[in-house]
């Protein structure tokens, strides 16, 4: 058992490393020396948002249709959204693109501990689910410091942790 564990370690380490060296090859190739924040945050921001919900549609239909050519195609469509998005973020100080990729193989570790962790199996999928709902509460509720503390460093608007908090609410979390 021990042995599969480890095994799922160094898996989910080599996903992390591969994956930051696409990403990495993909933006510089996409936005070699180009400035995306010259447009106002406020008119991207409407225009981004757009392009996510017309790109996770169209991922959407070609799952329901299986049509997994049409699906390669949108999710690549999906994954420029990603980039173009982390990228701005970068050039305003806020994160990378490496700092998501950290965060979803940390993520995956903590929400998936019997998979990518010590943790032995579980009994069934009930209690893995169970536990997911668990941890995603619980890393939900720990984000409000950090939403604290972005605000005090005058990096987000006090209105954004209170919609925070308001989709927790809404969600059954707080």
């Amino acid at each position: 058992m021990k042995e599969g564990i480890l095994m799922e370690k160094r898996n989910m380490r080599n996903f992390r490393k591969q994956t930051k060296r696409f990403a990495a090859g993909a933006m510089a190739a996409l936005v070699a020396g180009a400035t995306l924040t010259a447009v106002p945050y406020n008119v991207l921001a409407a225009e981004v948002i757009m392009e996510w919900r017309a790109e996770s549609e169209e991922v959407i239909e070609a799952i329901e249709n299986r049509d997994y050519l049409n699906l390669r195609e949108e999710l690549g469509d999906l994954l420029l959204q990603v980039l173009l998005h982390a990228r701005i973020a970068e050039e305003n100080g806020e994160f990378t693109l490496e700092d998501v990729i950290d965060e979803l193989g940390h993520k995956l570790v903590r929400r998936h501990p019997h998979v990518f962790g010590d943790e032995g199996q579980l009994n069934d999928a009930k209690a893995g689910h169970t536990r997911w709902n668990d941890v995603k509460k619980k890393e939900k509720l720990d984000r409000i410091s950090e939403y604290e503390q972005w605000i005090s460093d005058g990096r987000l608007e006090p209105q954004v942790l209170d919609r925070y908090k308001k989709m927790l609410t809404d969600k059954g979390l707080l």
